[in-house]
């Protein structure tokens, strides 16, 4: 039966727009939605915000059939699973960016690699700091053995 109302559930709401105006829009919805609820013997929801990189991206809503709602322990447990699971978000999403960072990385590498290897004129990576010579072309070396 419970499947029944969640396959009837509107997904799609905005979720900035839900955290940030508890408008008179908002509440009537949520009103509508707790007594559609009702019908399927679902007594109370929690709706917390998980968030990614600060932006809230999606709500994690919990059901329940018991009369008596959710207490408070329950709330602290939920609370602490959201917050879970955004730092897990987090987590993923720096990942992504660390990867993409390194991929760009690698392909910056490659391109001075050919760049220096395959170039015809003679050059020199030297140290700003120590004016120590860090690396020389094949054009630079055959240049300074044929003298």
């Amino acid at each position: 039966m419970f499947a029944l109302y969640f396959c009837c559930c509107r997904v799609g709401v905005d979720v900035n727009t839900v955290l940030s105006r508890p408008d008179t829009t908002a509440v009537a919805e949520g009103r509508r939605e707790r007594e559609r609820a009702a019908l399927f013997g679902l007594h109370a929801a929690g709706c917390l915000p998980l968030v990614r990189d600060g932006e809230p991206v999606a709500i994690l809503a919990i059901y329940t059939t018991d009369p008596d709602g959710i207490d408070e322990e329950a709330r602290r447990l939920l609370t602490a699973m959201a917050a879970n699971i955004s730092f897990a978000l987090d987590s993923l999403a720096r990942d992504a960016r660390r990867a993409h960072a390194e991929a760009r990385l690698l392909e910056s590498e490659l391109r001075y690699r050919t760049i220096f290897t395959l170039s015809s004129l003679p050059m020199l990576l030297i140290e700003p700091e120590t004016g120590a010579i860090r690396d020389r072309s094949e054009e630079h070396t055959s240049e300074l053995q044929s003298r």
